[in-house]
Protein backbone atom coordinates (compact mmCIF):
# COMPACT_ATOMS: atom_id res chain seq x y z
CA UNK A 1 0.00 0.00 0.00
CA UNK A 2 1.35 3.41 -0.99
CA UNK A 3 1.98 6.01 1.67
CA UNK A 4 1.15 9.60 0.83
CA UNK A 5 2.90 12.40 2.62
CA UNK A 6 1.15 15.69 2.80
CA UNK A 7 3.46 18.35 1.35
CA UNK A 8 3.03 21.98 0.81
CA UNK A 9 4.63 24.49 -1.45
CA UNK A 10 5.17 28.02 -0.28
CA UNK A 11 5.47 30.50 -3.11
CA UNK A 12 7.15 33.81 -2.42
CA UNK A 13 6.53 36.74 -4.70
CA UNK A 14 9.81 38.71 -4.95
CA UNK A 15 8.13 41.67 -6.61
CA UNK A 16 7.02 44.58 -4.57
CA UNK A 17 4.49 47.20 -5.35
CA UNK A 18 5.58 50.69 -6.26
CA UNK A 19 7.13 52.74 -3.52
CA UNK A 20 6.10 56.36 -3.44
CA UNK A 21 9.03 58.64 -2.78
CA UNK A 22 10.00 62.13 -3.67
CA UNK A 23 12.42 62.31 -6.54
CA UNK A 24 14.00 65.28 -8.21
CA UNK A 25 15.56 64.71 -11.61
CA UNK A 26 18.89 66.29 -12.43
CA UNK A 27 18.70 69.42 -14.54
CA UNK A 28 18.77 68.76 -18.29
CA UNK A 29 20.55 71.11 -20.67
CA UNK A 30 18.42 72.68 -23.38
CA UNK A 31 20.83 71.34 -26.00
CA UNK A 32 23.87 69.10 -26.26
CA UNK A 33 25.59 71.52 -28.63
CA UNK A 34 28.95 72.47 -27.14
CA UNK A 35 28.52 70.00 -24.27
CA UNK A 36 30.86 67.24 -23.13
CA UNK A 37 29.15 63.86 -22.89
CA UNK A 38 30.38 61.50 -20.21
CA UNK A 39 30.04 57.75 -20.67
CA UNK A 40 30.02 55.25 -17.81
CA UNK A 41 30.84 51.81 -19.17
CA UNK A 42 29.62 49.01 -16.89
CA UNK A 43 32.23 46.53 -18.24
CA UNK A 44 29.50 44.23 -19.56
CA UNK A 45 30.15 42.67 -22.95
CA UNK A 46 28.21 45.12 -25.11
CA UNK A 47 28.24 48.24 -22.90
CA UNK A 48 30.91 50.12 -24.84
CA UNK A 49 29.38 49.24 -28.21
CA UNK A 50 26.02 50.52 -26.98
CA UNK A 51 27.54 53.75 -25.67
CA UNK A 52 29.52 54.31 -28.87
CA UNK A 53 26.33 53.83 -30.88
CA UNK A 54 24.48 56.34 -28.72
CA UNK A 55 27.26 58.91 -29.21
CA UNK A 56 27.18 58.38 -32.99
CA UNK A 57 23.44 59.03 -32.98
CA UNK A 58 23.80 62.11 -30.77
CA UNK A 59 26.47 63.54 -33.07
CA UNK A 60 24.01 63.42 -35.98
CA UNK A 61 21.85 66.08 -34.31
CA UNK A 62 24.23 67.86 -31.93
CA UNK A 63 27.64 69.51 -32.03
CA UNK A 64 29.10 67.66 -29.05
CA UNK A 65 32.29 69.28 -27.75
CA UNK A 66 33.82 66.04 -26.52
CA UNK A 67 33.35 62.64 -24.94
CA UNK A 68 34.78 61.44 -21.62
CA UNK A 69 34.74 57.70 -20.88
CA UNK A 70 35.15 55.91 -17.57
CA UNK A 71 34.96 52.12 -17.32
CA UNK A 72 34.16 50.23 -14.15
CA UNK A 73 36.72 47.47 -13.47
CA UNK A 74 33.96 44.87 -13.24
CA UNK A 75 30.23 44.86 -13.91
CA UNK A 76 29.29 43.68 -10.43
CA UNK A 77 31.01 46.49 -8.56
CA UNK A 78 29.61 49.96 -8.16
CA UNK A 79 31.42 52.88 -9.70
CA UNK A 80 33.78 54.46 -7.20
CA UNK A 81 33.07 57.89 -5.79
CA UNK A 82 36.26 59.12 -7.46
CA UNK A 83 35.10 57.85 -10.85
CA UNK A 84 31.70 59.50 -10.46
CA UNK A 85 33.29 62.74 -9.25
CA UNK A 86 35.60 62.77 -12.30
CA UNK A 87 32.67 62.25 -14.65
CA UNK A 88 30.68 64.99 -12.94
CA UNK A 89 33.61 67.42 -13.09
CA UNK A 90 34.58 66.69 -16.72
CA UNK A 91 31.13 66.22 -18.30
CA UNK A 92 27.98 68.23 -18.81
CA UNK A 93 25.82 65.10 -19.11
CA UNK A 94 26.51 61.43 -18.36
CA UNK A 95 25.10 58.31 -19.98
CA UNK A 96 25.34 54.96 -18.24
CA UNK A 97 24.96 51.64 -20.09
CA UNK A 98 24.57 48.08 -18.91
CA UNK A 99 25.10 46.39 -22.30
CA UNK A 100 23.77 42.87 -21.79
Amino acid sequence: MATFVKTSLRVLDPTAGPVARGLTLAARPGTLDGKVVGLLDSSKVLARALLDGIVLELKKDHKIAGVVVRRKPTAWRIATKEMLDELAAESDVVINAIGD
